[in-house]
């Protein structure tokens, strides 16, 4: 993303993997000036069919974690922008067999008045995560949402990891954190 996506009220829809075949995520990287405004629009991030109930598949690994050189892991939605739906809705959905399923490293993630903010990733390779925040994330009035399933593995495999992140409700939103995992090591809290 070289420049910012804006509307002016109208939705914004990413929908990766449109055929289904659990390849091809979605990568926002920070520009300047960069990210996603929809000034009360919804901002959808998934795949298939029905992107707001469908996740994404894996990003390519020779692209998936370009902040992270080494690291092959493919990501299923990964952002390093800010996304501001002001008032709308955002929707992200992402899936991976060999990474994270939503992962946010850099940029806030946020909407305003009622509009609501829900998470859902899954990873189903070994010792990784559903969602992985290290980056900002808000609501005012609506609810924020996140739901991660991490899958087997004998190091971790949590279903959400939120690390140094200012996240919630500013007003009267509620916010769930349900992280589930399948990892039987030593550090396998949700």
């Amino acid at each position: 993303l070289d420049n910012a996506i804006d509307s002016n009220g109208g939705n914004v829809t990413l929908n990766s993997d449109r055929d289904a075949d659990g390849m091809g995520g979605v990568m926002l990287e920070l520009e300047s000036g960069g990210g996603i405004r929809t000034l009360g629009g919804n901002i959808v991030i998934g795949g298939g069919s029905d992107p707001l109930n469908n996740p994404t598949g894996a990003l390519p690994q020779s692209i998936a974690k370009l902040d992270q050189p080494g690291n092959a892991q493919g990501v299923g939605a990964h952002i390093r922008t800010d996304l501001d739906a002001g008032g709308g809705n955002i929707s992200i959905r992402g899936t991976s067999n060999d990474g994270v399923g939503i992962r946010q490293s850099a940029g806030t993630i946020a909407t305003s008045g009622t509009g609501t903010i829900t998470l859902i990733g899954e990873s189903t390779s070994a010792n990784d995560h559903g969602v992985s925040l290290s980056s900002g994330i808000s609501t005012v009035d609506g609810d924020l949402d996140i739901t991660g399933v991490g899958n087997t593995g004998t190091i971790s495999a949590y279903g959400v990891v939120i690390s140094n992140v200012e996240m919630g409700s500013t007003g009267l939103g509620n916010v769930t954190v349900d992280g589930t995992t399948h990892a039987t090591g030593g550090f396998t809290d949700a």
